[in-house]
């Protein structure tokens, strides 16, 4: 069993939850391995991308090896533990079409053993959005989506315009789709447009048109 200091006073946080711990003994062969589908469908997701990320005691992580799934969605990895780790992460790399709450990220809690870790994503898939603006109050309007990562959707300038904007969506669910726009008089204004479930796994194209009257006040 490995010792935890109490004199957390000395502890400082590092990248992936580094905490005050002794390290695993050096040589402990780990093998972990699963399986990834997408969550609605069942499906097996191929060629997804996963590393093994050591975290150090007093350094940031690092990466100490990676694979890819194969055609039904599983994969294996073995390691052996270095005596500078003192926890060990699975993580799915991240891509603009699968979707995890936890950011992909799963800690290995069975070192010295075998571990079997299968996740679950959400698959998504691309959507055009034409955007049409009508007679706007010349304000910036910052485009906000549940599965895009914030300040990575160029935002709308102008008070009439015709924009095209890609991203990718579940079929499955109902949407929620973001405008947001700081006016000058010091009021924020938000629009949200509900892009309905069409259960179509092709590209979906959406349409949409601004007014003035559909944006609200943030209270």
């Amino acid at each position: 069993m490995r010792l935890k200091t109490t004199f957390l006073l000395f502890c400082f946080p590092l990248l992936m939850m580094s905490r005050c711990e002794d390290p695993f003994p050096a040589g402990l062969e780990t093998t972990v391995s699963g399986k990834l589908i997408d969550e609605t469908s069942n499906t097996p997701l191929q060629g997804q991308k996963l590393r093994l990320s050591e975290n150090l005691q007093n350094a940031p992580f690092r990466y100490i090896d990676s694979t890819l799934t194969d055609i039904d969605g599983y994969y294996s990895m073995t390691f052996t533990t270095s005596g500078e780790g003192i926890r060990y992460y699975l993580e799915a790399e991240r891509t603009d079409s699968i979707w995890d709450n936890q950011y992909g990220i799963r800690e290995i809690d069975s070192i010295g053993h075998f571990n079997t870790i299968n996740l679950d994503f959400l698959k998504l898939y691309p959507y055009t959005i034409n955007i049409t603006g009508e007679n706007l109050i010349d304000a910036t309007i910052y485009m906000n989506s549940l599965y895009t990562l914030n300040n990575t959707i160029n935002p709308l300038l102008g008070s009439n315009f015709s924009e095209t904007r890609s991203l990718f969506i579940s079929p499955y669910y109902n949407h929620q789709l973001k405008f947001y726009r700081p006016l000058e008089n010091g009021e924020d204004e938000i629009y949200v447009h509900i892009i309905e479930a069409s259960n179509i796994y092709d590209e979906n194209v959406i349409n949409i048109t601004l007014t003035d009257d559909l944006f609200e006040t943030v209270n």
